[in-house]
């Protein structure tokens, strides 16, 4: 494959891909020149993805760290984390019509690439190290992130047949939500293994303001990686659901890993965990993972020999509950949040939804669907052996991307009812009972 294809940003263009990248407002979220910038961070997202996976010059990385932009990142996610919370609630009031979630879908999406970015980036110490202050607002968001993907994985990841639009919109946010909540597992692992190089308030955050250790138990006894599918159990792979059997189901995935370092390095790190309070609690909820370290694990992730060593010494100790010595220190405080809830009281609410309404309505769709589309270099992409969201996820009908699927055969997208109806006649030939 010639360099052409290999690249989805040229080398003399990374330094404008770069520079146009910038925190936005919430009430700029879905708007024209938050689209374009939407764009320009796909394309971002998945040259670093090349670049890492093809282990070569990681040029677009370095760039990114020169320019500040992992703190652009971290503000971009709490945004619309934001926006979830506050705006989409008012918006769904409004009753939107099919075409204008499109918005909402890509919205979704600039998230989970935000997020699926921070990944890629963060698996460098480097990046760590340029997080600086916004380390102590992404450890939060990663918290919340964890949290929303316990719950999920409580409600379960059955497929829904409503066809009410905002149970669309709410299937589609809660499976973006938990691809998202599966990454931060590994955000907060790297964010542990390189805590010398990120703010020193972060242990208070992880283990003083964030039961961190009580979260991760919690995720590796509800294990969301895996399902039970129509014929055989299931793990979340490469991001998709694969049926597994045999040696298969006890093989680890990438998020369990992580889930299991970051706490064996909480535990174990003298740092860490003697700012922990180990109350009876707390000793008990930990301590329950050693069941879980078992011979098959341990022969793929050996470390973790010294961390069921330390949970057994645990779980028989009985010095527990005893307060932590706290040490009278300024701590530095995330600001992220505050100061979006800052703009958003400053413009008012009802100012902004009715602003967002407008928008969304004059919104030309086609053009969205055109630039998601040309934003994805398919060859490289499939080259890597993944397959773009652009192509996988288009209504067959009018080409616009589509959550729906037939539910027939479940392997053709349409963005409404109205669409499915017209193409029946074609589709109809190759759909399967």
């Amino acid at each position: 494959m010639d360099e052409a294809v290999k690249n989805v940003i040229y080398p003399e263009e990374i330094d404008f891909h770069v520079k146009s990248i910038r925190t936005f407002r919430i009430s700029s979220i879905g708007r024209s020149s938050w689209l374009d910038n939407h764009e320009i961070l796909m394309k971002v997202h998945q040259q670093t993805i090349l670049e890492a996976k093809e282990s070569r010059e990681e040029i677009l990385k370095d760039s990114l760290i020169l320019e500040g932009k992992i703190k652009v990142f971290v503000h971009n996610a709490y945004a619309i984390l934001i926006w979830r919370n506050k705006i989409l609630p008012e918006l769904l009031k409004e009753g939107l019509q099919a075409p204008s979630t499109i918005v909402l879908y890509t919205i979704f999406f600039h998230e989970a690439t935000l997020i699926g970015l921070l990944e890629t980036l963060l698996f460098h110490p480097d990046a760590c190290e340029a997080l600086e202050e916004t380390s102590l607002d992404l450890i939060d968001y990663s918290v919340q992130g964890i949290i929303r993907l316990i719950a999920i994985g409580q409600e379960g990841q059955e497929e829904s047949t409503d066809e009410e639009e905002d149970r669309e919109i709410e299937k589609h946010e809660k499976n973006l939500q938990f691809r998202i909540g599966l990454r931060c597992l590994s955000i907060l692992s790297f964010l542990v293994d390189n805590l010398d190089r990120i703010s020193l308030s972060a242990v208070g955050r992880l283990v003083e303001i964030h039961d961190t250790p009580c979260l991760l138990s919690e995720i590796l006894h509800l294990r969301p990686w895996m399902r039970s599918g129509k014929q055989s159990l299931e793990k979340f792979i490469n991001d998709e659901w694969i049926p597994v059997a045999g040696d298969e189901i006890s093989r680890v995935t990438k998020p369990e890993a992580h889930a299991w370092f970051c706490l064996r390095e909480i535990l174990l790190n003298p740092r860490l965990f003697n700012s922990y309070e180990v109350n009876n609690f707390r000793q008990r909820e930990i301590s329950k993972c050693q069941g879980l370290l078992n011979e098959t694990l341990l022969d793929q992730l050996p470390p973790l020999a010294d961390l069921k060593h330390f949970l057994v010494t645990l779980a028989v100790s009985k010095d527990v509950g005893n307060q932590k010595e706290k040490k009278l220190l300024l701590e530095e405080l995330p600001q992220i949040k505050d100061k979006l809830l800052a703009e958003i009281s400053e413009e008012g609410l009802e100012k902004i939804v009715r602003e967002q309404v407008e928008a969304i309505a004059s919104t030309d769709f086609k053009e969205i669907a055109g630039k998601l589309s040309k934003a994805f270099n398919l060859d490289a992409m499939e080259d890597l052996g993944q397959e773009s969201p652009a192509k996988a996820s288009t209504c067959k009908q009018c080409g616009i991307p589509a959550t729906k699927k037939c539910s027939r055969c479940l392997s053709v997208n349409y963005c409404s009812k109205e669409c499915q109806v017209k193409n029946w006649k074609t589709h109809k030939i190759n759909c399967k009972k």
